[in-house]
């Protein structure tokens, strides 16, 4: 009787202790998720830190460490459309502590261009979009067209002498324009170039005729150098840098409806992204976190300085509305040019 009872004995206290540890393991593993974030983070930036999408990420970057109480380290990644910085994060643990800074042609139009070891739309995630590109067409002040409609309709009298450039071949302002040109039945020349800067150069020293405006661009307007010709925004909405710019320098500027192709209106925003499947608590943590951000005025004056307006409510629903139908888009334009067969298999 005496071994019977003390072998329930036995069984109680083991009952007890493994009562204990699952409490509190379940306990330690809700403190662990409420307590996101308990190390630092890293932020990958797919642009020279010194561009303009790089400073902003700085300062991102910055604002996030005292929101979240915790080192947000900034890493450079520049490269292949932001490519390399979303190839960073793509084969890194979906813990949210991993994270880049890229745009929609980063994971839309970069497969038509790299041979890439990761699915775009698949291995990552776009999480807030906090600022956003602009992008339209614009030729020097002294030029003589005054509207969009007047440089197409000179371009096509003057097979070969149209030329134009952008920041880079792949972006959606270049592609757009390119897409135009083929409904247009135009011959002319898309000069390439290494990037924003190289393209201004090229503007300016009057060796190209047109220029697709971009947000380090916009001084170029507001100082009198370029006229805007045609914003690829969409047609209900001024352009993105209009907040900047005084009404007249937009007195010639045109929506893509105006010239009849509405459909090609595109947002292109610079967005954070992350490792797909990363907890949904610890993806709300985060776009929280720089939803928040975005009413700190640091970040307000360093996009500001570029003409680029931040993004309030640039979590999901912000996606939902335009990944898509800009996905869709880039589609549809790569296999109207042919383009489609370029696609670069994994």
């Amino acid at each position: 009787m005496k071994g019977k009872g003390n072998r329930g004995m036995v069984r109680k206290v083991l009952m007890f202790v493994l009562i204990a540890v699952f409490i509190g393991g379940v306990t330690g593993l809700a403190y662990a998720k409420d307590d996101f974030p308990n190390r630092p983070l890293t932020l990958y930036v797919g642009y020279k830190i010194g561009a303009t999408t790089g400073l902003t990420g700085t300062v991102l970057a910055k604002v996030l460490e005292d929101i979240l109480g915790q080192p947000v380290a900034i890493v450079d990644k520049s490269g292949a459309t932001a490519t390399v910085a979303l190839g960073q994060i793509a084969r890194l643990p979906a813990d949210g502590y991993s994270l880049a800074i890229g745009s929609y042609s980063s994971i839309m139009t970069t497969p038509y261009q790299y041979d890439l070891p990761f699915d775009t739309m698949k291995d990552i995630d776009p999480l807030y979009a906090y600022t956003i590109y602009h992008s339209g067409f614009a030729v020097l002040a002294d030029s003589p067209w005054k509207t969009m409609r007047e440089y197409l309709d000179w371009a096509k009298a003057h097979p070969g002498e149209a030329k134009w450039s952008s920041a880079g071949t792949m972006t959606f302002g270049h592609l757009v324009t390119e897409y135009i040109g083929m409904k247009e039945k135009i011959d002319w020349r898309p000069v390439p170039s290494k990037g924003g800067a190289e393209a201004t150069k090229l503007a300016l020293g009057k060796q190209i005729n047109g220029l697709i405006m971009s947000s380090s661009q916009v001084p170029l307007i507001i100082n009198g150098q370029m006229r805007y010709l045609c914003d690829y925004g969409h047609p209900k909405n001024p352009p993105i840098f209009a907040e900047f710019v005084k009404p007249e320098d937009l007195k010639n500027c045109w929506t893509l409806e105006q010239l009849g192709y509405p459909e090609l209106a595109f947002v292109n925003p610079v967005i954070v992204f992350l490792r797909a499947g990363t907890p949904p608590d610890v993806r709300k943590k985060l776009q929280d976190a720089i939803r928040k951000a975005t009413y700190d005025q640091r970040l307000i004056d360093v996009t500001s300085k570029f003409s680029m307006p931040v993004v309030h409510d640039g979590g999901d629903e912000y996606f939902a509305k335009t990944k898509t139908a800009l996905h869709e888009l880039t589609k549809k334009m790569m296999e109207d040019m042919g383009r489609d067969k370029d696609v670069k298999k994994k």
